[in-house]
């Protein structure tokens, strides 16, 4: 299957995985693995972690493959944007090394990639609905959690606009359905059913005319805390979750996910033989 995919989608510029290792990037992973010594139990280092990057710049699209058409690094500690920061934080709950770490984002946010570290624009999970069902870092669980009788399901074709044309041209679209809760609708107790921390994206109705149904996403902490890479703040920040949530249309919970045997300690795993995309 990988070799049929990269007969079909070359990833004509080599990049070795150690172009992706910077002194930067160095220096975050000694504190990621500071962090998996002090904090053992994942929930508890997410939310600490989390704690750690408040205040980190907002800079929108500040990650790439480090090549054409998107040449901003691969990962970049020193600053994020909504989705970059929850894309750190799943590679950092699995990985406590620079290797590692750069291992933990093509498992976050790429379909496949190259066992050299090698990742193409096409391949990236450019949206989050996607993002949740395609990577194996990550889980829905707002039907789990939130009483069934009080969700909405809604139909969203990602990447297409309304008259079906691509909105981003990676030769790809999805038609899914996309569970949620309208935030009119929620209700304080049943908070205290989510995890410890999770992860939660913001839906947006009017972005369906961008082909997605997300506005925004973050981290839920003890389900009343949300930290998230604010673009009006123009930082990480942290505020009450419930009164960010109120002016949304509604909102997805997700779990984030281990990978046995795991990247901690940059081990090594290949997840090259994930199904193939749809492409229309």
């Amino acid at each position: 299957m990988l070799t049929l995919a990269l007969a079909l989608f070359p990833l004509s510029t080599p990049s070795a995985r150690a172009t992706h290792t910077t002194p930067r990037l160095v220096e975050f992973a000694t504190w990621v693995d500071a962090l998996h010594r002090q904090y053992p139990s994942p929930d508890r280092f997410l939310i600490e972690w989390a704690r750690g990057r408040l205040g980190t710049p907002y800079v929108l699209d500040c990650q790439g493959e480090g090549h054409p058409p998107d040449a901003d690094p691969l990962f970049t500690p020193d600053r994020v944007d909504c989705t970059v920061f929850i894309l750190q934080a799943a590679a950092s709950r699995v990985a406590s090394t620079a290797d590692g770490l750069v291992r933990g984002m093509l498992a976050a946010n790429y379909r496949r990639w190259r066992t050299n570290g090698t990742v193409d624009f096409r391949d990236r999970l450019h949206f989050s609905e996607d993002r949740l069902v395609s990577s194996p870092l990550f889980e829905d669980i707002t039907s789990r959690v939130l009483d069934a009788d009080t969700l909405v399901r809604e139909r969203v074709t990602l990447n297409r606009r309304p008259d079906r044309s691509l909105v981003m041209p990676i030769g790809w679209s999805r038609e899914m359905d996309v569970v949620y809760r309208p935030s009119s609708a929620l209700q304080v107790g049943e908070l205290n059913r989510l995890p410890p921390v999770c992860g939660v994206l913001f839906i947006k109705r009017s972005n369906l005319k961008f082909g997605t149904l997300v506005g925004h996403e973050g981290l839920v902490l003890h389900g009343r805390i949300l930290i998230h890479a604010s673009s009006k703040q123009r930082r990480v920040v942290m505020e009450p979750f419930v009164r960010y949530a109120r002016d949304r249309d509604g909102v997805v919970f997700f779990r984030f996910l281990p990978i046995e045997p795991p990247y901690h300690r940059g081990s090594v795993r290949s997840l090259e033989s994930r199904p193939e995309p749809e492409r229309r």
